[in-house]
């Protein structure tokens, strides 16, 4: 059956599925890209800023979500990924509670939006507020005196376990 507008919705739906499930991928592909950045750093240093390709690759994930925001400007899934990323992405608190606060305006009964503004809408003190791993320093691996291996706390992930969205 089409759409008024000569679509069918069950391609509309396996359109969203694919860039939902695209865009996620590609979001985990950008903090392993920069996990590994992170790990180029000496263990003192702990000023870090994303370099154009872990960038990029944050950007190309967004891009999956825009589409389909594009299509379906309600669709509460990707505007909670898209905030859960961009949180991710900058840091921003404000942004991401507004982006958050919008789609619970689409669907207000919707918990997972309701569960991330109250991860988002303050300050994290497991992580210093940094998105990052306290113990490994956003590596995910512990350096012990003759070995190394995963980190517990954020089960090698490299963020904080309390405040990460995605």
């Amino acid at each position: 059956m089409l759409t008024a507008n000569g679509q069918d919705p069950e391609v509309l739906a396996a359109f969203e599925g694919l860039y939902l499930a695209e865009g996620v991928k590609r979001a985990s592909r950008a903090r392993d890209m920069r996990r590994q950045e992170i790990l180029k750093l000496s263990a003192k240093e702990l000023d870090y800023v994303d370099p154009p390709a872990v960038t990029a690759a944050f950007d190309s994930s967004l891009a999956c979500f825009d589409k389909i925001l594009e299509r379906r400007p309600d669709h509460t899934k990707a505007q909670v990924l898209r905030a859960g990323l961009l949180h991710m992405k900058k840091r921003d608190r404000d942004r991401t509670v507004g982006l958050l606060g919008k789609a619970l305006q689409g669907n207000p009964q919707a918990r997972d939006v309701h569960m991330q503004l109250r991860k988002v809408s303050r300050p994290c003190t497991a992580c210093g507020d940094t998105g990052f791993c306290r113990r490994c320093h956003g590596r995910g691996v512990r350096q012990g005196f003759l070995s190394s291996g995963r980190c517990e706390d954020c089960m090698g992930q490299g963020t904080c376990r309390r405040c990460s969205i995605l």
